[in-house]
């Protein structure tokens, strides 16, 4: 961050129509006589923030989504070429651990207790282990939905249709994090399996 600081202050022109272009996207009045020192110590802020807070946040639900993406592909290359892989269950089947709920949500929930207390970065931590938990807690809430409409719609298309559909419009309420987290803590899909057999 300290590198930054000094990058934005050795190039003033460009910090000033970085300046300028922040102010016009946040509806802010601009002044377009901004010292260079002046228009640095007004951008930083929202660099610092970006850095220390969006980025881990990205790199946090990229980690598990991009794992999974980086175990797929090459196993498909590699089925394809003939090798040996071992079977993927069913998207509508995919689970976690049997203790990763609990230990899940103890990290969130101390996460949260150190973000109210005051805790330093806490802030932070709270908000990265929300996004890389809440990424798995997602991918398991649309595998359970899967699971669930497998057993109404026969056309996968049609389901994957309505899985992402449901995604679109809930998007803001987290739906799919909540119903996996549901599904993490009652394993309805284990229930429904042994009443069945």
């Amino acid at each position: 961050l300290d590198s930054t600081y000094q990058t934005l202050q050795q190039n003033g022109d460009f910090t000033k129509q970085l300046y300028l272009a922040i102010q016009n996207m946040t509806g802010s009045t601009a002044d377009a006589q901004i010292t260079s020192q002046a228009a640095v110590d007004a951008v930083y802020p929202y660099l610092e923030t970006s850095m220390s807070y969006y980025i881990p946040t990205v790199l946090a639900a990229y980690i598990p989504l991009g794992g999974l993406i980086f175990y797929l592909i090459p196993r498909a290359i590699a089925k394809k070429a003939g090798a040996q892989v071992t079977r993927v269950p069913a998207f509508g089947d995919f689970k976690l651990p049997p203790k990763f709920g609990r230990w899940s949500l103890a990290v969130l929930l101390v996460a949260w207790i150190g973000q109210m207390a005051g805790w330093r970065n806490f802030d932070f931590v709270l908000t990265i282990a929300f996004a890389f938990f809440g990424s798995i807690y997602f991918v398991l809430g649309m595998a359970f939905m899967e699971w669930w409409l497998r057993r109404q719609i026969k056309s996968g298309a049609a389901r994957a249709v309505i899985i992402i559909v449901i995604a679109l419009i809930f998007w803001q309420f987290n739906i799919y994090i909540f119903i996996g987290i549901f599904e993490q803590l009652a394993k309805i899909r284990q229930r429904a399996a042994q009443n069945k057999g």
